[in-house]
């Protein structure tokens, strides 16, 4: 087992970010100390912090990534990158726009318009 504080510094995240995790149920610790308030995680949830870290990485909300990992369901997880990666398309559509935008201001600029 780790310590709250070895188990942060596993997962590179805050020992607060543990805290919150473990206030809204997406990652419990495997044990607390029923005098110290001191949290415990096992070996095998080092996998689950780091599935989460990722999920987080792809843009994903928590309140998606614990109903994901509530339900284990690959369908579900497949749907939500889904739709993520339609946001990104719809941010990338938009970006583009703006670029073709200002490159259409920088030659009424250089027009002299």
């Amino acid at each position: 087992m780790y310590t709250i504080g070895q188990f942060s510094k596993i997962g590179r995240v805050s020992t607060r970010t543990l805290r919150y995790y473990d206030e809204i149920e997406l990652l419990k610790p495997m044990y607390v100390d029923k005098n110290t308030q001191y949290r415990y995680y096992s070996y095998e949830q080092v996998l689950e912090l780091l599935s989460i870290s990722e999920l987080k990485e792809y843009g994903l909300k928590l309140e998606e990534i614990k109903a994901i990992m509530d339900k284990q369901d690959s369908e579900l997880l497949k749907k939500f990158l889904k739709n993520k990666i339609s946001e990104i398309n719809k941010e990338v559509q938009n970006s583009l726009k703006l670029k073709d935008s200002i490159e259409q201001k920088i030659k009424k600029i250089e027009s002299g318009g």
